[in-house]
């Protein structure tokens, strides 16, 4: 029985000492003078004002109430409650943070994450900004777009290209150099407001256009309210299915074509070590976002390779799980080809009916997600044998019978 689930209670371990290891980063304490002996910045005093940056630092700060002041030539990342950037910075900024305010001269974009950001200085590329209330000021510039999901936007200052909002509100009175696109519950437009193109949004309610902004070319596009007929959701429901049918029987051609082997030991594993693929595969889809994570701190393109093999074994999941399931089906059973392609394709058209069905079908996505993430760790890691081996019951060497003496 401790054989059978050591994978289970090794990942488990695993899982845990990441969780630990991230939080001892993320609540890292500081020296006195405010910056610590680690590879980044943390400060745990009330307000950190932040002047100088050592380049043999990354540069990562974490705090409370951060302000900044720096001349910096590559992307800080800020983490903390709130947050006020000056300075000069010849790249990206990444901001996550409750209160964001940025009176600074950027020459890259600006992402930022957080409950309310108020932009005051110069951006010379793309503006994101995913909050609750996005102002941009009246003395604020930026360079290319202006990318907005929140509840409140106010544009009173200048954007060179497009505005691209997502919001219940939105106040503009600035300058957008080309069009205004989104989805907006209530538009105000100010007689102050240049648009050089077009403003085009999807809303039920009618715009507030005050003066001169009655000339600016505007359609909106009402949120009509689209029932499906049954033949439209049954339509909805069968061509994901079907999709997903073929593209399991392309995958499978690819499996049995490349790696035969590999696709029967799946179908072995998936039968005799069904307990330990399922842990592993709940540590892998749990750890490894905390592992990109700490690769992240470490080398931003180690992090993202991490990130995309994440993503790339999460698609892959579904068909490893499906081809583990058709050979441990048939196996030692004598299947010509074309029933095992006629059998693949059936199975990916019923996985996909059934992950259609309310509570089931949460469930059963969630076991093939799990086992198609574990099954191919499986077969990288061999199994520990339970019979035959030196002292239980047998010897080391060849096997004779009575009577013969070995060569």
């Amino acid at each position: 029985m401790k054989n059978r689930y050591r994978h289970i209670i090794l990942a488990a371990t695993l899982i845990l000492a990441l969780v630990v290891g991230f939080a001892a980063i993320v609540n890292a304490q500081s020296i006195p003078q405010g910056i610590d002996d680690d590879a980044f910045y943390s400060f745990d005093q009330p307000i950190s004002n932040i002047t100088e940056y050592d380049p043999d630092k990354m540069p990562f700060f974490f705090g409370n109430n951060i302000t900044t002041s720096l001349d910096m030539d590559t992307t800080p990342m800020f983490f903390g409650n709130q947050v006020a950037i000056t300075g000069n910075y010849a790249n990206d900024v990444v901001v996550f943070a409750n209160t964001v305010t940025v009176d600074a001269n950027i020459e890259g974009n600006l992402y930022m994450f957080c409950s309310s950001a108020t932009i005051s200085g110069t951006v010379g590329g793309d503006v994101f900004n995913a909050s609750a209330v996005c102002h941009q000021t009246p003395s604020s510039a930026v360079g290319a777009n202006l990318i907005a999901f929140a509840q409140d936007v106010q544009v009173l200052g200048n954007v060179q290209n497009n505005a691209y909002l997502m919001c219940e509100i939105a106040r503009i009175s600035g300058s957008v150099g080309r069009n205004i696109q989104g989805a907006i519950d209530q538009l105000t437009v100010e007689d102050s407001a240049k648009v050089g193109g077009f403003i085009k949004y999807q809303s039920d309610s009618d715009p507030v256009l005050a003066g001169n902004a009655a000339s600016i070319p505007l359609t909106r596009i009402p949120l009509a309210i689209h029932q499906e007929s049954a033949g439209e959701k049954a339509k909805g429901i069968i061509m994901p299915a079907l999709g997903l049918g073929v593209a399991a029987l392309l995958i499978y051609l690819l499996f049995a074509g490349c790696a035969p082997c590999a696709a029967q030991k799946l179908g072995e594993n998936l039968k005799s070590r069904f307990a330990a693929a399922f842990g592993l595969g709940c540590a892998v889809l749990i750890g490894m976002p905390i592992l990109s994570i700490f690769a992240l701190l470490i080398s931003a393109r180690l992090g993202f390779a991490l990130l995309l093999l994440y993503g790339f074994l999460i698609a892959a999941s579904m068909f490893i799980t499906l081809i583990a399931i058709l050979m441990a089906v048939i196996a030692n059973k004598n299947w010509p080809a074309f029933k095992r392609l006629l059998a693949i394709a059936l199975m990916g058209l019923a996985a996909g009916l059934l992950l259609e069905v309310p509570v089931l079908g949460g469930i059963l996505g969630f076991l093939i997600l799990v086992m198609g993430l574990g099954l191919p760790i499986c077969l990288m890691l061999k199994p520990r044998k339970r019979f035959g081996l030196p002292g239980e019951g047998e010897q080391a060497g060849p096997q004779t019978s009575k009577g013969e003496t070995p060569a």
